[in-house]
């Protein structure tokens, strides 16, 4: 898949010189909606008992293993904890709705009665957690797929007096926006049946998995209004490490950058000054330069030539 990253001037020197790009959060970019979503309503009481059903479960499991596994009801704390129920959760890496627990929760009713309240604020802080997951721990960066777009030179090339570099990347990483005049709808209650599913299991979600990608969905939606933009973005967490992500601290603040396939070309705007020119050059160091100028005839750009 062929890329294209517009950068001002700053921005462009340092990828063209370091080959790596910035990764940022979506609460950093310039749409107040990247990232956002909704859950249906009448999806939350169906939430909250998934999660007061999984709070119990967990409860069941320390009391069965403090009690040394003998205490049970007709058999079904033994068997469906410790037999039968935690080693498919810890092998799917899923929780369900255990609807035994709901017949069979008189060893919790002390706990159950006193902590609604307290169940209540959990599921509002998980939910939140969701959204400031995505907001602020995936790391995320931003590409299109054309070249030539008035407007994103203008908007992130510094109005044309930057650069726009070309990588040739795998598709596996990477991923197009699909835009819509709607806000995502996102399947919270799924969300959590993975979440808790590998919290019993002890291992973070592979959202690159094709199973998980749904939880990434937010990301990978905008306002039909950022369509021009024809985007295609990377995402990563801050959670996991992979040998391509890097960071360094400028000016006091840290940048998380990731190391991108070599530049394939460099495109210089059609406003840059001839000091910057020259700058590019000397670090370009054989990558293929080329220049972008206006249309005479109508709205738009082309390549003038290779410099």
């Amino acid at each position: 898949m062929k890329l294209y990253k517009f950068l001002d001037e700053e921005g462009g020197l340092k990828t063209i010189e370091s080959n790596k790009v910035l990764l940022r959060t979506p609460e950093e970019f310039n749409d107040p909606f990247d990232s956002i979503f909704y859950v249906d309503r009448e999806e939350l009481k169906d939430c909250f008992d998934l999660l007061m059903n999984y709070e119990l479960f967990k409860k069941g499991l320390e009391t069965t293993i403090k009690t040394n596994h003998k205490l049970s009801t007709n058999g079904i704390i033994v068997k469906s904890f410790i037999e039968h129920d935690l080693p498919k959760i810890k092998k799917e890496k899923f929780y369900g709705f255990k609807d035994y627990i709901e017949t069979n929760y008189r060893i919790f009713k002390e706990r159950k009665n006193k902590n609604d309240l307290e169940l209540q604020q959990k599921f509002n802080g998980t939910f939140m957690d969701v959204i400031k997951a995505l907001r602020n721990i995936a790391l995320v960066s931003c590409f299109s797929t054309t070249l030539d777009s008035v407007l994103l030179w203008s908007h992130y090339a510094n109005k044309h007096k930057g650069v726009c570099v070309e990588f040739e990347v795998e598709d596996k990483d990477f991923r197009k926006v699909v835009y819509s005049k709607e806000l995502e709808r996102f399947d919270l209650y799924k969300s959590m049946e993975v979440l808790f599913g590998h919290e019993l299991a002890n291992e973070l979600v592979d959202t690159k998995k094709e199973e998980y990608k749904f939880m990434l969905n937010p990301i990978f939606r905008k306002s039909i209004d950022w369509e021009y933009e024809s985007e295609v973005r990377c995402v990563f967490s801050k959670k996991e490490t992979d040998e391509r992500i890097s960071s360094t601290i400028e000016n006091g603040k840290k940048l998380i950058l990731l190391d991108m396939p070599k530049i394939k070309n460099i495109y210089i705007g059609c406003k840059a000054t001839p000091d910057f020119i020259q700058k590019v050059k000397e670090k370009a160091k054989g990558i293929p330069i080329h220049k972008m100028e206006k249309n005479k005839d109508e709205y738009g750009l082309h390549i003038e030539n290779t410099l």
